[in-house]
């Protein structure tokens, strides 16, 4: 928990600890408290171990280890385990709060990457790289130190494709291809080298060694960029379009949003010398930037080059366009091209957008891009139609919902046989209580209220009431929580998401109208399904999850609680993701978070570390869960869990059925095997190990590159359209994706068929239970649940 602190936060984190003295007897921590924010190391003295008031150890232990407790304090608000008694009268101590470790963590972080921002910023190879991208970069720099004589860099190496910043030392360039022998350069604190990796796989053409100790480097690998980006040549050329195309006044009235996904049609072209680019009146059939070498335009004999474009014209008023001029190659030029027919592809032409002085012209804009440049899957979109058709809106609205409309979930079946979700609409009020609607029953309590079950009295549709009481919300400070948990809610159309349909209040309590899911949570299902599921039923079950995941990280929301619990089926036994509790909303400029929440069993070692986590800490807890449909439990228990085995700072913290600190130990120690004897196929196998990289940067669903839903883990065997020859599974490769430049053979894929769901479920409840029977449902009589009133203001709880 300690080690990854640099020596200088390591000292300021010691110079803030508290000294304490005990007496005999005396209580240091005691076993439930729930207050337990400090971690103690043991300067002399002897201490007590007591679980149920019975001694089970003695600090510090016999071998001389267990100097410290209280560790679990440092990462969670959770009760303590036991019980420490100090024995003797000559006991000190030194103490540390959890609000000073996780400050150190976030400074020597931040510093982190601004170190590596101001080092990245100077290499030449990355100027065109904007100042988002280079901080995303800059999360993931690894850290090596090299001592005197070491070798960070051998000539001739094709293996090792990293580049390296040098922080502090002096290395030395040794073997220069095509200088004598003797020749060496030197280089010190700020220089880099080996950027060409980035980007070739060419033999190395130096040899690099350390020339004194304590060199210290920040290195960033080929695998890692491409992972985040693809190729860093295409990246800094498509930013090289993109700046192009900001400066056309043409263009002025786009989206940024717009302006990327265009600049990302680039693609890069030579054209020789004395090659026409474009000929006068001819039909334009492409814009392109001028990268390298000189053009001359025949009409008016001026040259252009570097940064100039040509077929601007594609943008203006007249379709079909035309050249305006003529533009000869007198070099070797190198173009970065955007072919119209591509264009076509993403989306309306003509959409009559406006000029600057109000009136409609027709400039190339495509709203359709601009409305759906997030993930939606196939049905989602289906529904956002369904909504506009009816007269609603698709459009994420914050503003306060006790006058908008509540979007009342059924599901139908398309011409196409497939099931989808719809949309009827709907007004609700705190008035409608009494008047509309019926509650039931309750369905659970949590720490944060009660969810009842609700029936439309109208025609017998039902919903999830969550209902939190105002005074509980201001006590516990956890107003924003809420506010931000029903905000990202109001964000989010996507198939496989728990819908929230509406939210009001009165004045006490504040509620929340939620799909109601009838099929029951899927933790539910595998212990049903004997404690485990097939291969073939996991598949099923993962991937809406995976949908859904990669659909929230597209809009650069972290899940954060990803585990079966938090899934659940719908009629039609499809899994849907529900709870948002934890969810968040990252800074577009960090993409990282500090708070750690969440499971213990599911906490990705960022997590734990509080390093600064992103989207990618749910992957991690994606394939524990994974693991856990294929066989009951998780890589990192050993009698399973309860249900609520939760720990976490933000009100969920109860205590699992192991020890989380032996957990916690695993997860950032224990060599991940997977059971021989759930006789996994090659695919699902590596699927869950590729989930479990503890390199963050490296792991499955780190970027856009290597997506989980590109995993051939997803090509169903029943596939007989995919021939096992063409999709074999690579041996000894570096990911295991599957192609996707089949367009018309993947609109038949498996994949495509669940987004769709024309998928047979592999279990669906009889649709005729006794919906109170099913979920040992009594009849809520008011007064069951005393409720405080609230006294304080009113504008606390604006937007709900």
């Amino acid at each position: 928990m300690f080690s990854s602190f640099e020596p200088d936060y390591f000292m300021q984190m010691v110079d803030s600890m508290i000294p304490l003295s005990a007496h005999d007897g005396e209580c240091i921590i005691t076993q439930g408290d729930t207050m337990g924010e400090y971690f103690y190391a043991i300067e002399k003295g002897t201490f007590l171990v007591e679980i149920d008031n019975i001694v089970v150890a003695q600090l510090p232990l016999s071998d001389g280890s267990g100097n410290c407790f209280g560790e679990l304090a440092m990462l969670f608000n959770s009760p303590r385990n036991a019980t420490i008694r100090a024995k003797g009268t000559d006991c000190k101590l030194w103490a540390l709060d959890r609000d000073t470790f996780r400050i150190m963590q976030y400074r020597q972080k931040k510093r982190k990457v601004i170190d590596a921002c101001d080092a990245l910023s100077r290499v030449k190879l990355l100027f065109d790289l904007n100042e988002s991208q280079l901080r995303t970069i800059a999360e993931v720099v690894n850290i090596q130190k090299f001592k005197d004589g070491d070798v960070i860099i051998q000539k001739g190496d094709t293996d090792g494709r990293e580049f390296f910043m040098i922080q502090k030392g002096f290395v030395q360039v040794q073997d220069i291809l095509g200088q004598p022998s003797s020749f060496t350069v030197s280089l010190q604190a700020g220089d880099s080298f080996g950027e060409g990796a980035l980007l070739t796989s060419e033999p190395r053409n130096a040899t690099i060694v350390a020339v004194s100790d304590n060199v210290v480097c920040m290195s960033l690998s080929f695998r890692v960029v491409n992972n985040l980006f693809g190729s860093l040549e295409t990246l800094i050329a498509h930013n090289y379009v993109y700046y192009t195309l900001t400066s056309i006044p043409l263009l002025e009235k786009r989206s940024d949003v717009f302006i990327r996904k265009l600049a990302s049609l680039a693609v890069k072209e030579t054209v020789q010398q004395g090659d026409v680019l474009a000929h006068l009146y001819e039909l334009c059939d492409r814009f392109a930037v001028i990268r390298k070498g000189i053009c001359i335009i025949e009409e008016t004999g001026e040259e252009i080059g570097s940064g100039s474009y040509i077929g601007v014209e594609l943008f203006g008023s007249e379709q079909p366009a035309h050249f305006s001029r003529t533009v000869i190659a007198t070099t070797d030029v190198e173009i970065l091209e955007i072919a119209w027919d591509v264009m076509q592809h993403m989306g309306d032409v003509n959409d009559g957008g406006e000029s600057n002085n109000g009136e409609t012209t027709n400039t190339l804009s495509w709203d359709k891009l601009e409305r759906d440049s997030g993930f939606l899957a196939t049905t989602a979109a289906a529904a956002t139609n369904d909504n506009e058709s009816e007269g609603g809106s698709a459009e994420t609205k914050f503003e306060p919902t006790t006058s908008s409309a509540l979007i009342s979930s059924t599901v139908s079946t398309g011409s196409t046989g497939s099931i989808r979700r719809t949309s009827t609409l709907r007004s609700y009020t705190s008035n409608d209580l009494n008047v509309r609607l019926d509650v039931i029953g309750v369905l659970g309590k949590g720490a944060f209220g009660r969810v009842e079950l609700a029936k439309d009295k109208r025609d017998d549709t039902y919903f999830a009431l969550k209902i939190q009481q105002k005074k509980h919300l201001v006590d516990i400070d956890a107003v924003d929580k809420v506010q931000q948990e029903c905000a990202l809610m109001r964000s989010i159309h996507h198939t496989f998401i728990c819908r929230l349909h509406s939210t009001f209040q009165d004045q006490n309590c504040i509620y929340m109208a939620l799909e109601f899911l009838i099929g029951g949570e899927l933790f539910s299902l595998i212990d049903r399904k004997g404690g485990a599921l097939s291969i073939q039923d996991t598949k099923f079950y993962a991937a809406p999850l995976v949908s859904a995941l990669e659909y929230l990280h597209e809009q650069n929301i972290v899940y954060r609680d990803v585990k079966t619990e938090n899934v659940v089926l719908d009629s039609y036994g499809y899994p849907v993701l529900v709870d948002f509790g934890f969810a968040k909303q990252l800074n577009q400029d960090s993409g990282i978070t500090f708070t750690i929440c969440g499971t213990t069993e599911f906490l990705a070692p960022e997590v734990i570390l509080g390093s600064g986590h992103g989207c990618t800490s749910d992957c991690w807890s994606f394939g524990i869960m994974v693991h856990e449909l294929l066989s009951g439990g998780t890589p990192f228990s050993v009698s399973g869990r309860n249900n609520n085995g939760d720990s976490g700072d933000e009100g969920d913290a109860s205590e699992p059925v192991v020890d989380p600190m032996m957990v916690i130990r695993c997860v950032l120690e224990q060599e991940i095997v997977l059971d021989s004897d759930l006789n996994l196929d090659e695919p699902t196998e590596t699927f869950i190990l590729d989930l479990l990289d503890r390199n963050q940067a490296t792991r499955l669903g780190c970027g856009k590159q290597i997506l989980m839903s590109k995993h051939l883990f997803f090509v169903c065997e029943e596939e007989d359209h995919f021939s096992s020859d063409e999709y074999a599974f690579p041996m000894a490769s570096d990911r295991a994706h599957h192609d996707e430049s089949d367009e018309e053979r993947v609109s038949n894929s498996w994949w495509s068929k669940m987004m769709r769901r024309e998928v047979t479920p592999p279990w669906v409840l009889d649709k005729s239970i006794d919906v109170r029977a099913y979920f040992e449902i009594e009849r809520f009589e008011g007064g069951n649940d005393v409720v405080e009133r609230y006294l304080g203001r009113d504008d606390v709880f604006n937007g709900f």
